[in-house]
């Protein structure tokens, strides 16, 4: 906008407030009025211009407006499943908004002469041939462009430079469709999205050596944006079939967006292709809670969960599935994943209680515990062993995101430790600890949860040793241990070694408090030697897990994460 202003161009931005695909009441009168203005103006030339969305609200709007010309990026002819079911990326809007576009665009301004510029190697090149049909269009391919065609040319930087061209140059469409295609030749191999979709294209056309050139051009640009990390992990997955060097790269683009629901999506399908079904689950269910409609991340979690077994989860995704797509029960998926009594339970009430964990996962404050619950409601526990109950509010949420979603929680129990009232000056500095709240409180607290509470108040050298032997003892394993206790690495030392005296090969024990910035204050606490140990331990499988929190301190930035430590398998 600063270019127009600065040549003393006129300009009016329409601006939607959602994706509604201009398909709103108040779209015709703003159209009218700005048609108004523009006859009062009197100006030489107009020109409507537009990107996706934006181009559909260009093509549609100059139905009214008559524009002289129209600059178009990437639009689309419709986004019904019913119209165009050959490309469903915005199938979910359609279906929410029960909207086609098809007759909008039909009465399009055929006296309009439109510019179309698109990827030819992107579906929008198919929306182009069905808009050629019936529209004035120049069309403009720049290839390897992908969907969002301008920011490619921002991250060229050519941006400003192919705006100039396309708006204010006074030569015809087609001469400046010539100067842009220049441009961006000469200026394409700058954008990682441009190497990304070459990458994409190499990997579908089964072309390795194009692959492997594509992505050193990555590795040379950076790659560091989250949606290149996701292709990469996706290339890896699908083409080179390295399913760990795979979910690095969906770890990586977690770290920078820990709500990307396709990197949490890659993160399970790797998991199924290593066979680690109960954790596919869980990382399924974490790619749902971010996008609850996606019908594609409600299949993949169905085919997770029906894999692993887990007929709580399975049925539940099943049922949200079957909410938004009433002939589910036809498709040939879900008669392969779902069995059919599982349509014959009354699951209100039980999915009701799943959303509400997926609404934990997705909004819990600090963001790394989100990872603590989707965990629990994969495994469903029937024991959760945590070590620092602190205010009982982590507690909280553990229970409800692992008691039973479809039985009573008789046998579901919940046992703390902490030190409670013994908590002293001394103690609190030694181990960079909290002062929790009392037995009593954190007790009533949990009690309305209506399953057994057992808290058990003492230095957890003495406390815990003690509980493990009993355990052992009866031949009793744990299934699931947050450890949030004593910072101190003596003290986490010894709580690790009386838990996993405790494992069996179903167990998981969650670490807090690894730190990846540590102010030189916090040099001796944390788990890091611990964790760093077993991880060279052949006994063990140690995972940091994605989702850090960072906080800054006097001393220095705190970057905090949580580490998963199992039985190797």
């Amino acid at each position: 906008m600063n270019m127009l202003n600065e040549q003393k161009c006129s300009y009016i931005c329409v601006i939607s407030q959602s994706n509604h695909w201009w398909q709103v009441d108040n779209f015709a009168p703003a159209m009218l009025a700005i048609k108004n203005y523009l006859q009062n103006a009197q100006y030489e030339e107009t020109i409507v211009y537009g990107g996706s969305m934006g181009g559909v609200g260009a093509i549609h709007g100059s139905a009214i407006l008559k524009p002289d010309k129209g600059i178009i990026f990437s639009a689309q002819y419709d986004i019904s499943p019913d119209t165009i079911d050959w490309d469903n990326r915005w199938h979910d809007d359609a279906r929410k908004l029960k909207i086609s576009l098809e007759n909008k665009a039909l009465n399009a301004s055929k006296t309009t002469e439109f510019l179309y510029i698109y990827d030819p190697f992107n579906l929008d090149k198919r929306h182009f041939i069905i808009f050629n049909d019936f529209l004035n269009l120049h069309p403009l391919p720049l290839p390897l462009a992908g969907h969002e065609v301008f920011t490619t040319m921002k991250e060229a930087g050519i941006a400003g430079k192919v705006a100039r061209h396309l708006l204010l140059s006074q030569r015809s469409l087609k001469d400046r469709a010539a100067s842009v295609r220049n441009i961006y030749r000469n200026s394409r191999r700058q954008s990682t999205i441009y190497w990304r979709n070459l990458t994409n294209l190499a990997a579908r056309r089964e072309r390795p050596r194009l692959l492997d050139y594509a992505l050193d051009q990555l590795e040379r640009l950076g790659w560091s944006d989250a949606v290149s990390l996701h292709t990469l992990g996706l290339v890896y997955l699908t083409k080179k079939v390295d399913p760990d060097k795979a979910e690095s790269f969906y770890d990586r683009c977690i770290a920078i967006d820990p709500d990307h629901p396709a990197a949490w999506r890659g993160k399970a399908k790797c998991r199924q292709a290593k066979r680690d079904m109960t954790i596919a689950v869980e990382f399924a269910i974490a790619a749902l809670a971010r996008n609850p409609g996606s019908a594609d991340l409600a299949r993949v979690l169905i085919e997770a969960a029906h894999y692993a077994e887990n007929k709580e989860v399975l049925a539940c995704a099943a049922h949200l599935y079957l909410a938004n797509n009433s002939k589910a029960r036809e498709e040939k998926f879900i008669r392969q994943h779902v069995p059919d009594d599982i349509w014959l339970r009354p699951m209100d009430a039980q999915v009701q209680k799943f959303v509400a964990v997926m609404r934990i996962v997705k909004d819990r404050r600090p963001r790394r515990y989100s990872q603590i619950y989707q965990c629990l409601r994969a495994t469903g526990p029937q024991t959760i062993l945590e070590v620092g109950v602190f205010d009982g509010e982590n507690a909280s949420q553990m229970i409800r995101s692992a008691a039973s979603l479809t039985e009573d929680n008789n046998h579901f129990a919940y046992h703390g430790f902490d030190l409670f009232e013994d908590m002293d000056a001394t103690t609190f500095e030694k181990e960079f600890s909290k002062y929790p709240l009392s037995r009593e409180e954190i007790y009533n607290k949990l009690a309305p949860l209506d399953v057994k509470i057992s808290l058990f108040r003492g230095d957890t050298k003495v406390t815990l040793p003690s509980y493990a032997k009993k355990a052992s003892d009866k031949g009793n394993c744990i299934t699931f241990a947050f450890i949030d206790g004593g910072h101190s690495e003596e003290t986490i030392l010894s709580d690790w070694i009386s838990i996993s005296s405790i494992m069996n090969k179903k167990s998981q024990v969650i670490f807090d408090d690894y730190y990846l910035q540590t102010p030189e204050n916090l040099k001796g606490v944390g788990c890091n030697r611990l964790i760093d140990s077993l991880s060279t331990d052949p006994r063990y499988t140690v995972e940091i897990l994605p989702i850090s929190d960072c906080f800054q301190k006097e001393t220095g930035m705190l970057e905090i994460a949580l580490v998963r430590v199992r039985l190797a398998r």
